[in-house]
């Protein structure tokens, strides 16, 4: 009897093992076919009241000057220069920002406080000056 239950344990420990390596397989697999999907997803911008935010399961409520409602998924957000899943975003504070929509999700990719992206935005370009023709050069003697 214990060498069966010896046997057994020694399958169960096995096959465990090999369904484990073939699952992170899969994982990675997915992972990277939902980067790609990702990439590809066309860019979408928004501004709105944050209505909610709930950093445990990285849901953000954004409620439109519209009146339509957003629920975004902040896992790949970028908020404040940095991407920490737009933690420390305050409820109640007027925001802006861009998602992409991947398999029905929303995604969040940049949010900003609209105050902030107002008063950061690039510099207009200046003109570059005329351009003028070099000086000849001429050769003494001739």
């Amino acid at each position: 009897m214990k060498r069966g239950l010896v046997v057994a344990l020694a399958l169960l420990f096995t096959v465990a093992s090999v369904g484990s390596a073939v699952a992170q397989g899969v994982f990675e697999e997915l992972k990277i076919e939902f980067g790609k999907k990702l990439a590809l997803a066309k860019s979408q911008k928004f501004s709105g009241q944050v209505v909610s935010h709930d950093v445990l399961c990285h849901c953000l409520v954004v409620k439109m000057k519209s009146g339509k409602t957003l629920v975004l998924n902040d896992d790949y957000a970028e908020f404040m220069q940095g991407y920490n899943q737009a933690k420390g975003l305050k409820i109640g504070s007027q925001v802006v920002g861009e998602y992409k929509t991947v398999d029905s999700i929303d995604y969040a990719t940049t949010l900003a406080y609209a105050d902030d992206a107002a008063t950061t935005k690039a510099p207009a370009k200046k003109a570059a000056p005329p351009r003028t023709a070099p000086p000849a050069v001429t050769t003494p003697g001739k």
